[in-house]
């Protein structure tokens, strides 16, 4: 059979039914919505990711940040600036060191966390609603998968 991608034909199946194209339309709604909520308090959605990450562990460096979101070491650092600037977030040089920078969140960089937990369990439950736990399960072990899969797929670039 040819391989409708050098012969420029569509696949039988609509392009918008494969399931890239609907996490993908299902991660700008989310990021959208999301975008609104943070909007009063002068924050996008990956710099809360990022402040709930150093809220969770205490500290880290932006290395360690980077390793665990979805966005590179140059964005991370972006990020980091616009977060101290709103002084929700401190940086320390290490004296040993001076190439590594140790970030905190402030006390005001935990109370907006904090304030902000509960209207991401609210997103979550309107987000869920209807779908049975068990359904909700494999969900997020697939999700993981997938995202474990882009990772390694990314890697082999």
């Amino acid at each position: 059979m040819d391989d409708p991608t050098r012969t420029g034909s569509l696949p039988d199946q609509k392009l918008d039914s494969y399931l890239p194209v609907r996490l993908s339309d299902l991660g700008v709604l989310l990021n959208r919505h999301w975008t609104a909520v943070l909007a009063p308090y002068g924050i996008v959605p990956m710099e809360f990711r990022l402040l709930s990450v150093l809220v969770q562990r205490g500290t880290g460096t932006a290395v360690e940040i980077a390793a665990v979101l979805p966005t590179d070491a140059s964005f991370i650092s972006r990020m980091v600036q616009r977060l101290a600037e709103k002084q929700m977030l401190a940086r320390r040089r290490s004296s040993s060191d001076r190439r590594i920078v140790t970030l905190r969140p402030t006390e005001a960089g935990h109370e907006l966390v904090r304030r902000l937990a509960r209207r991401v369990q609210d997103m979550e439950r309107d987000l869920v609603r209807g779908i049975p736990a068990d359904e909700l399960s494999r969900a997020g072990e697939a999700i993981s998968a997938m995202i474990k899969n882009l990772e390694e797929t990314k890697e082999s670039l």
